[in-house]
């Protein structure tokens, strides 16, 4: 076990497995598939783990691999402070474009991220004004609408767009 732990089992699953990717096949090694599952979102992993009939003793061997690998990995496992998404030039360029194409200059671009199986994927749109409770978020001049709970999942992100011979289309990463 590491020095200093920094998973205690009562950090959120997903806040988990965005500090420590590899969180995702370490919980599923235990048979334990919250990487996956909608609840991950609120759910701590203690409460996971007791609520599919876990021990302690279970929970704390988890534990000992997730912090192993954070330290192997030289993860630093504090939350880092959050910062709003950002656009690239590229990617500002390409959503002024399609503003002009769809004649919606004075519009907003709409973030939603959906979850499906531990993966994201991205409802992408131009709004002429947010939805209820949307953060507006602003960046190289482009207004972006996003829900609180999309937000919270693409913080510290950087927004592009790539094109390339077999695809196009806005690419979403960690900073």
């Amino acid at each position: 076990m590491p020095d200093n732990p920094k998973f205690t089992g009562d950090e959120n699953i997903f806040e988990i497995l965005n500090q420590l990717p590899e969180a995702r096949e370490i919980l599923i090694s235990h048979g334990l598939h919250c990487a996956g599952c909608h609840v991950g979102a609120y759910e701590t992993l203690r409460q996971g783990a007791f609520a599919h009939g876990f021990s302690e003793k279970e929970l704390q061997t988890i534990l000992d691999d997730l912090n192993a690998q954070a330290q192997e990995s030289g993860t630093n496992t504090r939350k880092k402070k959050s910062a709003p998404p950002e656009l690239t030039d590229f990617a500002v360029k390409k959503i002024k474009e399609f503003q002009k194409e769809q004649h919606k200059e004075n519009s907003g671009f709409k973030i939603d991220v959906i979850q499906s199986g531990g993966e994201n994927s991205y409802f992408l749109d131009l709004l002429d004004s947010p939805e209820t409770n949307d953060k507006i978020i602003e960046s190289k001049g482009v207004k972006m609408f996003i829900s609180p709970k999309s937000l919270s999942l693409i913080e510290n992100c950087t927004i592009d767009f790539v094109e390339t011979d077999t695809e196009s289309g806005f690419k979403i990463e960690k900073r």
